[in-house]
């Protein structure tokens, strides 16, 4: 496993709470701010009858590798004996101390065939760690005789010092696990799409909203008619949704009415779970393997985050230390005089942070704020990047710089005009820019390339658009078209 350390390092962030979205063409952009109420109503859907509570217990030993065995609780409520039985069932073998905590325990990884062992340190321990009922945080039980029965998720884990278990809940706090096998899935959202898909389980998917259109088999699916569409990302369609069947509905908790469908599909008996709004890279990868796990996925899921993880690593390695604090940049949506821009609240503020550059934009008032033209002159970045699958394509990029507004040609990204940095991300390529999907990765590659193509020991990427994978070295395989 690669050190994935740096994706939870405690880099800057404004309140997660303030959510905006804004898709254009294939994602219907326009500008959702979510703020703080959104969030408090998010994690108070549904009663004690709504809620899902999966019987079973957890063996989690980090970066995504779990092991979920379901327990009727009639055969036990003991965490000490439901540790046992799930080793039993997963081959799964360990040592524990005079009191029964595990202090070393061994599995097999996603692979199946390697053997992965967690033994105890100074820095890194296995505890019984347990969800409240009314709560959504994990802590570290003091004692292991407690009633399983009792909790929301019960996980035998090891943990790093100050760090928490895999999560283990979905955007409305219910359990992600215990879920019947999924044959026939629906998707309300290109990004609950884009997951599946990463899955390997595009054949499983029977409908989707509008806008879904990778990967290709999804394309497809609906051209064939095997996959329905069942409304807009907005306002998805609760009858098309029940007139399929569906074993399994996900939904994006960044839109507030897939969370009100989802508390509706739960009263009605049919299974949903519940994405966050991809704030940062870590959020992403928790988004995968929820979706994995409410599938059964789990071990694809750890191999999905696994690659991603390793891909954005080497990108962050080869940009460590190039970027001076006088290297800025601001990402918009559009070339407007005043558009919309990426703050530090968002999955592209963080993988700026993370490939070590300073965004312009704080997210101290939305995640996408409007920016109004005197902002840009105030804050001058060397580069600006432009995300635009509607109006220009790759090859538009000269009758893009031509057409910029006044104030950002007084900008230092742009210049006197002759070697302008200021760079364009369009059709598919900016498609998959407005989701916070597995192919985050990619787009990490392609922001990394513009900004720092000497770190690539290439030439400057101008412009992507659809044939942006063909563009990519160490992401190329990581688009997870299947």
């Amino acid at each position: 496993m690669v050190d994935n350390d740096w994706i939870r390092n405690d880099r800057a962030r404004t309140d997660p709470s303030s959510r905006a979205l804004r898709m254009k063409i294939y994602l219907s952009i326009a500008v959702l701010l979510v703020g703080g109420v959104t969030t408090a109503l998010i994690h108070n859907v549904g009663t004690g009858a709504t809620l899902y509570q999966a019987e079973g217990i957890v063996v989690d030993f980090g970066d995504y590798l779990t092991y979920w065995s379901d327990i009727d609780y009639e055969e036990t409520e003991d965490p000490k004996e439901m540790l046992d039985i799930c080793c039993g069932l997963n081959n799964i073998t360990y040592t524990a101390d005079e009191s029964g905590i595990p202090t070393s325990v061994t599995g097999l990884y996603y692979d199946g065939t390697t053997e992965w062992t967690r033994t105890n340190t100074d820095t890194a321990s296995w505890g019984l760690w347990l969800i409240d009922k009314g709560s959504n945080s994990f802590y570290k039980s003091q004692r292991i005789d407690v009633d399983a029965s009792d909790y929301k998720v019960v996980a035998w884990a090891y943990v790093e010092d100050g760090e928490e278990p895999t999560v283990s809940l979905d955007a409305t706090g219910n359990s992600i696990y215990g879920y019947s096998g999924s044959t026939g899935i629906v998707t309300l959202s290109p990004v609950c799409t884009e997951i599946v898909g990463a899955m390997r389980a595009s054949s499983s998917i029977v409908g989707t909203d509008m806008y879904s259109d990778y990967p290709s088999a999804v394309r497809n699916g609906k051209n064939s008619g095997t996959i329905k569409e069942v409304g807009t990302y907005t306002d998805p369609s609760y009858e098309s949704i029940v007139d399929l069947n569906p074993d399994l509905v996900i939904c994006d908790g960044a839109q507030y009415s897939h969370v009100k469908m989802a508390n509706t599909l739960r009263n009605s008996n049919i299974n949903a779970v519940v994405i966050n709004n991809g704030d940062d890279i870590e959020t992403v990868l928790n988004n995968i393997y929820i979706v994995a796990c409410a599938m059964g996925y789990n071990l694809r899921g750890c191999q999905v985050n696994d690659i991603i993880t390793k891909d954005i690593e080497q990108v962050r390695s080869l940009m460590e230390g190039r970027a001076s604090p006088s290297d800025t940049v601001m990402v918009t949506l559009g070339t407007d005089a005043s558009p919309y821009a990426a703050s530090t609240a968002t999955y592209i503020g963080d993988i700026l942070e993370m490939l070590g550059w300073t965004n312009v934009v704080s997210g101290t008032v939305s995640a996408w704020p409007q920016v109004i033209s005197s902002k840009i002159l105030d804050w001058n970045p060397s580069v600006m990047i432009v995300i635009d699958n509607g109006k220009y394509t790759e090859d538009d990029y000269d009758t893009m710089l031509s057409n910029l507004p006044a104030v950002w040609k007084q900008t230092a990204a742009y210049g006197d005009g002759s070697d302008p940095h200021i760079y364009l991300i369009s059709e598919d390529a900016a498609s998959m820019a407005q989701r916070y999907s597995p192919r985050i990765a990619q787009l990490t590659e392609i922001i990394a390339r513009m900004l720092d193509s000497d770190a690539f020991g290439s030439s400057q990427m101008y412009a992507v658009g659809d044939d942006y994978q063909d563009l990519l070295t160490i992401t190329a395989d990581a688009g997870f078209d299947q």
